[in-house]
């Protein structure tokens, strides 16, 4: 499953956002431990590391693709990918992905 959130207003934005969470299979109970890569060209990665419990995932989900992605991807249950991918000079052309993955 693949979702893109819009960003023409932000009632679409939102709108979209909540409807790739629905989307989801999220775990009802343990901790999503994630990693966040951002790119930008001439630059050595950054790496920041982020752990969520399940019952707040949502919220932060929701957060995260209203603020900074813009697709949210998941291929198997207990991995999500939350990316960034629009490169343009306004952004620096930096790119972004964030993988969580559940644990017990």
């Amino acid at each position: 499953m693949l979702a893109t959130v819009r960003r023409t207003s932000s009632d679409v934005m939102h709108a979209d956002a909540v409807a790739a969470i629905k989307s989801l299979d999220l775990a009802p109970s343990g901790v999503w431990v994630g990693e966040m890569v951002s790119s930008e060209p001439g630059r050595p990665d950054s790496v920041s590391r982020t752990e969520e419990p399940a019952d707040r995932l949502g919220t932060y989900l929701l957060a995260a693709l209203q603020t900074g992605f813009h697709e949210v991807e998941q291929t198997e249950p207990g991995v999500i990918t939350l990316r960034w991918t629009r490169k343009s000079k306004r952004n620096d052309y930096r790119t972004r992905a964030l993988t969580l993955v559940h644990t017990a």
